[in-house]
């Protein structure tokens, strides 16, 4: 039996808040299908097996008193048996620390703090030492580095705050050799002494000017800092716009708002959404910007470490965030540092914490062509398609990379989508819920044929819901049925093995966030019964984006799959088409000779070419607006296009 540890070495011990892994093989074999493992473990934990592994989850709450931990197992088939046993000694962190920060208060990116914590103790050394800060200590990932791993317990560093003063957590992270931290907590008051932008400004430009060529952690420390600052100064203006008197109607006396606008047309020199701001100090925001960037990205591809990449990435998030001090030419040199720096969108594995990030930027993207762009027009907005889908798959390739079948599902929440991974075996795949929480639907998953399934197969899942298009992209200010759930679904299921993706035989059953119809193209019940390939995922992203009408209807892939004779508008609709080509004949033969038929025919006037573009116009949205809008629909709205003849009794029979 073997040991490894979450980073995939072997394992001298446990560490209580990581996962260890155990392997059972028999000698010279790898594993074996044909084998039945059972295993124990004492002292008992949480563990996940699957086929000759067994998963130790972290348990920080495990006593100490227990020096080590026993795993047995027995492996069998039908005719002999093996077992086997190890021990794993229980790693303790370090104890008896203290933390101080000096001075407790001191102002925004002016004041160097430092931060000392010593008197540790623990047996296997030498300690290491990490440190991070957080303005929302009961938020696990709102935690920044502060420092890389280092072999010294204290840092010197600026902070920054929101106006006029904010709290500030430090933590510092004390590693034993065995890479078990003990976290200590400190917390100080950091004071906003800037009166205004323009002079948060000037201190920005000459830190940035005294960044050393030979200091690149350092410079990118100072860097991290200034795009910190020029986001709570976006937060300041907008919450003075939010509870001023808005930009409309006197915009700041900088702009005019036209009849019946709640948009204000500044001045020339003016900009933001109440003209509060000149267009000289907003320049001069973006090239400070740029010039952060672009000193981060200098930084990093000096001395490349695995916390200065998380430090490059938080503060790339950060710039992503700011609605109001971006264009599109600094999400852009957003982009190119995360493609071209850290290989994010080309298959780059990502640790958890940077997943989040990752999605996090998606979604600030995201958002910045929602609101400036709400008709996605620009070439900006049309590429956002293709790099929303290789982030993601990056996020969510990298969160099933250590995986195996029967682990909760891995959920990251983001304000326009979230991101559901799991693992999965053909056998299990029934097992699983996937759902995000009250504004995503759950999702449940089924075969259409259960027999004869590989049970040794693993089956990754990647699920994302999205907000449905037009409550992404839509340029009507008044629309009042916009929602923030996230009903718009796209799910992947692939073979771990061959990479081949499952795209039919796959049932999916739909449970809806609140009163939400059945997505277009499922069976209605007391769940939503759909066919995978409905939510095919390049498929839905260009519905998005492109917001084609066709594709609100149906996705012509599922037809091999689409149960059409379960669907009562089926029927319905192909009665209509059968009754209507009785009607014709009847009209042409039959009624053709009545003498009240006759009269009407000679009544009506022939249509003109306006009349009939106007009447198809009509039926076009008759079908459109129906309350349940499946592919029949679609067949039967192009249909009556088609049917309309010269005569109005034939207009009106479709009608």
């Amino acid at each position: 039996m073997s040991c490894t540890n979450s980073n995939g070495r072997p394992c001298i011990t446990w560490n209580l808040d990581s996962t260890i892994n155990l392997n059972a093989n028999v000698q010279g074999e790898g594993y074996n299908p044909l084998l039945i493992y059972e295993w124990s473990i004492d002292p008992p934990t949480q563990v996940i097996s699957y086929q000759n592994i067994l998963r130790v989850l972290a348990n920080p709450s495990l006593s100490y008193n227990e020096p080590s931990i026993r795993v047995d197992v027995s492996a069998s088939n039908k005719t002999q048996a093996g077992d086997a046993f190890t021990t794993v000694a229980i790693n303790t962190p370090p104890q008896n620390g203290i933390i101080e920060a000096s001075p407790t208060i001191g102002e925004s990116l002016s004041t160097f703090f430092y931060v000392n914590t010593y008197n540790w103790t623990d047996e296997d050394t030498p300690l290491t030492y990490q440190f991070y800060y957080s303005y929302d200590i009961q938020n696990a990932h709102a935690w920044r580095a502060l420092s890389t791993i280092q072999n010294v317990g204290y840092i010197s560093t600026y902070l920054t705050a929101q106006s006029p003063s904010q709290n500030a957590s430090i933590m510092a992270l004390v590693f034993d050799s065995f890479q078990y931290p003990s976290r200590i907590i400190t917390n100080i008051t950091v004071v906003v002494s800037s009166s205004s932008l323009q002079e948060s400004l000037l201190n920005m430009n000459d830190l940035l000017d005294s960044l050393s060529p030979n200091d690149p952690y350092q410079n990118l420390q100072i860097a991290s800092h200034i795009t910190s600052e020029i986001a709570n100064w976006e937060s300041r203006i907008e919450e003075e716009i939010e509870n001023g008197e808005g930009p409309c109607p006197k915009c700041s006396l900088h702009g005019s708002c036209p009849a019946g606008s709640t948009t204000c047309i500044c001045d020339s020199g003016w900009t933001l959404p109440d003209c509060s701001l000149s267009q000289e100090i907003y320049d001069r925001v973006i090239t400070i910007r740029e010039e952060a960037m672009s000193a981060l990205n200098q930084s990093y591809n000096t001395l490349q470490t695995i916390e200065m990449r998380e430090i490059l990435l938080n503060s790339l998030e950060s710039i992503s965030n700011t609605p109001l001090f971006n264009t599109v030419d600094t999400l852009q040199d957003v982009q190119n540092i995360l493609e071209s720096t850290l290989g994010i969108g080309n298959g780059s594995l990502l640790t958890e914490q940077e997943s989040r990030i990752v999605a996090n930027i998606t979604d600030n993207l995201l958002t910045f062509a929602m609101n400036s762009d709400c008709n996605c027009d620009t070439l900006y907005c049309k590429q956002l398609e293709d790099i929303t889908r290789e982030y993601l798959d990056d996020v969510s390739q990298s969160n099933l990379q250590d995986k195996i079948p029967g682990e909760p599902p891995t959920i990251i929440e983001t304000d326009l989508f979230d991101v559901i991974t799991a693992k999965t075996t053909p056998c299990t795949i029934s097992n699983l819920s996937l759902n995000a929480g009250s504004d995503t639907p759950e999702v449940r998953l089924s075969w259409d044929d259960p027999t004869n399934l590989n049970c040794s197969q693993e089956l990754a899942i990647k699920l994302y819901a999205f907000r449905s298009p037009g409550d992404i992209f839509n340029c009507d200010p008044g629309d009042n049925h916009s929602s923030n759930l996230k009903s718009n679904l796209m799910i992947q299921i692939t073979e771990v093995e061959t990479g081949i993706d499952i795209t039919s035989g796959v049932n999916v059953h739909i449970e809806m966030s609140g009163s939400l119809p059945c997505p277009p193209g499922c069976t209605h019940g007391s769940l939503c019964h759909c066919s995978l390939s409905l939510f095919d995922v390049k498929a839905q992203l260009s519905m998005i984006f492109g917001k084609s009408d066709i594709g609100k209807v149906a996705n012509i892939g599922s037809l091999k799959d689409w149960k059409w004779e379960k669907s009562p508008m089926f029927w319905v609709n192909i009665g209509l088409v059968f009754g209507f080509g009785i009607m014709i004949v009847l009209v042409k033969t039959t009624l053709r000779s009545n003498c009240v038929f006759q009269g009407l025919i000679h009544k009506q006037d022939k249509l003109s070419i306006r009349s009939a573009l106007g009447a198809a116009f009509i039926v076009t949205k008759i079908f459109y607006y129906l309350p349940y809008r499946s592919l029949t629909d679609s067949l039967m709205l192009y249909s009556s296009r088609i049917l309309i003849r010269e005569r109005r009794l034939e207009l009106y029979f479709i009608m």
